[in-house]
C-alpha cells in the first residue's frame, strides 16, 4: 500500500500526455449573395421565348462554388480568401461583379453586372476581342417599366451594348432589360443594318427565384 500515491501519480501523468488538444474546427468560407437585379440564387431558373417561338432556359448552380482572385503584388501574386459565389451560366457572380478570367479579359478580374449602384450612363469595358476590337456595357436607364405579354415589370434597369475600335464610332448591338427581384426580362440584337430596329429579341415566361 506505500506504494499507491507513487502508482496514482504515474497514472495521472499518464492520463495527461495521452490527452491531444482538439483540432479547431475549419473556419466557414464567406457566401457573397446575389444583388436584387440579379437574383442568381442557387437552384433558380428562368424561361424564355425567342421571336421565333423557341425556348431558351437561363439557370445557376445547384449550390454556391468556391471561388477567390487574385491579389497583385509588387514582386509577386497572392490569391484572395476563397468565398462562396453562385454559379450563374457558368459565370461566377460576386452580387455585384462577374469575375472573368485574366485570359479572356486581360484589364482585370472582375467587370460590373447589372445593379441600382451604376448611374445612368456610366460604362465599362465588356469585353476585348482583339487589340482594336471592343465590346462596351452601360446603364442607358433606371428606374423605368416595360410590358411583356400584358404584365407590367418594374422598376427595371437598361443595359446597351456597342461594339467599335479604340476610338468612335461605337455601334448598338444589344439591349439587356432587368427586372428587380426577377433579373433579366428581355434582351434585344438590333439590326446590323439599322442600329435602331430589333432584329430579334427573347423576353421571359415564368421564373423560379430558390431564394
Amino acid at each position: 500500500m506505500k506504494h499507491l500515491p507513487f502508482l496514482l501519480l504515474i497514472l495521472l501523468f499518464s492520463c495527461k500526455k495521452d490527452k491531444h488538444p482538439e483540432t479547431p474546427a475549419p473556419k466557414p468560407f464567406d457566401t457573397i449573395k446575389p444583388n436584387p437585379y440579379l437574383p442568381v440564387y442557387p437552384g433558380s431558373w428562368w424561361e424564355f421565348k425567342d421571336n421565333k417561338g423557341g425556348t431558351i432556359t437561363h439557370q445557376t448552380g445547384p449550390t454556391y462554388v468556391k471561388d477567390q482572385y487574385t491579389i497583385k503584388g509588387m514582386y509577386s501574386d497572392l490569391p484572395s480568401d476563397t468565398v462562396l459565389v453562385p454559379l450563374y451560366m457558368g459565370r461566377k457572380i460576386w452580387g455585384r461583379w462577374d469575375h472573368v478570367h485574366f485570359f479572356f479579359h486581360p484589364y482585370t478580374e472582375f467587370i460590373p453586372v447589372v445593379s441600382d449602384s451604376i448611374p445612368v450612363g456610366a460604362g465599362w469595358l465588356n469585353w476585348k476581342y482583339d487589340s482594336h476590337s471592343n465590346s462596351f456595357a452601360g446603364v442607358r436607364t433606371r428606374d423605368t417599366s416595360i410590358i411583356i405579354a400584358g404584365k407590367t415589370y418594374s422598376p427595371t434597369i437598361v443595359i446597351q451594348y456597342t461594339q467599335g475600335g479604340d476610338s468612335a464610332p461605337y455601334y448598338l448591338y444589344q439591349r439587356e432589360y432587368y427586372t428587380k427581384d426577377i433579373g433579366l426580362v428581355r434582351t434585344e440584337t438590333m439590326d446590323t443594318n439599322n442600329r435602331d430596329s430589333v432584329a430579334s429579341f427573347m423576353e421571359i415566361v415564368r421564373f423560379h427565384i430558390n431564394r
